[in-house]
């Protein structure tokens, strides 16, 4: 529900604020289809003086549905599943807003490690 993934959401924001303030850096793993849940995140570096990078994954739609199938016949936390992959895409808003030195988007089809290395090239 909307209300979960608020409750979701808030309480990932409160445990970033923690490490963030203990000195060490916070990589967030979620969706953000909205601009709002991006902009929290996006303030919360900024209150810590700490830079900010949204990495967008991008992937067609029989990837997303695959990976998606494969999720709902194993243990999973998220409940995302195949059901809602038409409505979450209906939802996404294009994180726009965001300057481009702050956006990264890259092929999500590509292995973890290829994803890895281009995201540290990036940060520098």
């Amino acid at each position: 529900t909307d209300a979960a993934s608020r409750a979701t959401h808030d309480e990932m924001l409160r445990r970033a604020d923690e490490v963030l303030a203990s000195g060490r850096g916070v990589i967030f793993d979620a969706t953000f289809l909205r601009a709002e849940s991006r902009e929290g995140v996006r303030a919360l570096a900024a209150r810590h003086g700490r830079p900010f990078l949204f990495v967008e994954l991008d992937a067609d739609g029989a990837t997303l549905g695959e990976r998606l199938r494969r999720r709902a016949e194993g243990p999973r936390v998220s409940d995302a599943g195949p059901e809602l992959l038409a409505t979450l895409r209906a939802r996404r808003q294009p994180p726009d807003e965001l300057p481009a030195h702050e956006r990264m988007r890259l092929d999500a089809r590509l292995g973890a490690d290829a994803l890895t290395d281009a995201i540290v090239r990036r940060l520098g």
